[in-house]
């Protein structure tokens, strides 16, 4: 693979770098005039976005066989060729050839990361099994097939089906707002509404592979030693993570934290999640059990853009959504209206929502004994860094990449949904 350079400035990426494999970067300058021709030899994905002119790098970049959640710092000798001294320069011998100048670069090289799982050596086989919600709902414009555990939240106000916004996607297309229709409607694969917020990976069913067995899970969950309270959630932002291309997200924060002090205060929105994920840490240790990143439903994969105006286009219009649904504050992910009956699944994957597990801790939440049990397990966080509990801490506002791409909102109805929050 060959690739012109774009600036003077030297940056590699590297992605998806297998274990145990080597990279050979080589770069070779054409002349003084032009840009160089970059030449790439690797077993896996390599991809190269800036390099400087006239520059010529040979280095062997291993990657980490630990799979370590780490960066390696690499030093690349940069060997940079000048200009032909004049005539009155040349004085010393130098026969008019060119000076070549060495520099040490450094450059910052992500390795592959294993998720955080509790105990690395014992979990043989990745799963997607998994404790969560269903968001799922059955839409007129998605997958016929799709089932509706919740009426709250239509996930197809964030969507873009006639891509508008979006150049590309994964295969998958959209995942959520009832799924993929398949053609003639939408050519991507025909797959069911698999909208779900994880809240602990199990893995597998296979305990010798590092997860649970599952009637160990439909037992424990059955028997009350989870409590399991009256769910209501709350949107939050629309974010794009960090993979290349993203995926979209919605996520579902805690805003603040809880009030400590004052026992009759106010939850803040989505503190069931966080209060059923500490439960579920402390009373499963399964080698492969973890959590990934932040509580959201991951909405579509590989997210393209058409340009750099139309990725703010639409995350400006997830932000009146957004806004939009926190004018009516958290809602229970029923299908009943009138009754909250808002649970946790088992899923064998996203696609198999097999076991629901209804509240068996009822309010008032309010009462004293049971909200000193909900502080109790909101003032701990699981630490994915040193696999153990600290104390808890909670941003001051969830910000979704929409709001902090834009300095300004031009909404139609932002004087009703309250003010933009400016780029900071």
């Amino acid at each position: 693979m060959f690739v012109c350079g774009l600036s003077s400035r030297l940056r590699v990426v590297l992605s998806e770098v297998k274990c145990q494999r080597q990279v050979l970067l080589r770069a070779q300058p054409r002349s003084p005039s032009n840009r160089p021709a970059i030449c790439i030899k690797t077993s896996s994905k390599l991809a190269v976005l800036d390099f400087g002119l006239s520059r010529r790098v040979w280095k062997r970049i291993p990657a980490d066989p630990a799979l370590k959640r780490q960066t390696c710092r690499l030093s690349v000798r940069c060997n940079q060729y000048l200009p032909v001294p004049r005539e009155s320069e040349r004085r010393g011998g130098t026969g008019g050839e060119r000076r070549r100048r060495s520099q040490e670069t450094e450059i910052q090289v992500p390795t592959p990361e294993m998720p955080p799982v509790l105990k690395p050596e014992a979990s043989k086989v990745d799963g997607l099994a998994f404790i969560g919600l269903s968001l799922a709902r059955k839409s007129d414009v998605g997958h016929q097939g799709s089932q509706t555990h919740q009426t709250a939240f239509d996930l197809n106000d964030i969507l873009d089906r006639n891509y508008e916004y979006f150049a590309s996607t994964n295969d998958d297309g959209w995942l959520v707002g009832g799924g993929e229709p398949g053609p003639p409607r939408s050519y991507k694969l025909p797959a069911k509404d698999s909208a779900h917020v994880e809240i602990m990976r199990v893995g597998t069913f296979k305990p010798e592979w590092g997860g649970i067995a599952e009637k160990d899970i439909i037992a424990a969950l059955g028997s009350g030693k989870i409590l399991i309270p009256q769910i209501t959630v709350l949107p939050t932002a629309v974010v794009a993570n960090t993979d290349s291309p993203p995926e979209i997200e919605i996520r579902f924060d805690m805003p603040y934290g809880p009030n400590f002090s004052d026992k009759k205060a106010p939850l803040p929105a989505n503190w069931q999640l966080r209060f059923i994920h500490n439960q579920l840490f402390k009373h499963f240790y399964n080698p492969s059990r973890f959590c990934p990143g932040a509580f959201h439903s991951t909405i579509v994969r590989k997210a393209e853009f058409r340009t750099q105006k139309h990725r703010q286009a639409y995350f400006e219009m997830c932000e009146t959504v957004i806004k939009k649904w926190s004018l009516a504050g958290p809602q229970p992910l029923s299908t009943e209206l009138g009754e909250n009956k808002s649970g946790i699944w088992l899923f064998t994957d996203r696609t198999k929502p097999n076991h629901f597990f209804q509240p068996n801790f009822l309010p008032p939440y309010d009462a004293e004994d049971k909200r000193d049990i909900i502080l109790s397990y909101l003032a701990e966080e699981w630490d994915e860094e040193s696999l153990s509990w600290k104390p808890a801490t909670w941003d001051e506002k969830a910000v979704s990449v929409g709001e902090s791409l834009m300095g300004f909102c031009n909404n139609p109805i932002e004087s009703l949904l309250g003010p933009c929050v400016p780029q900071k």
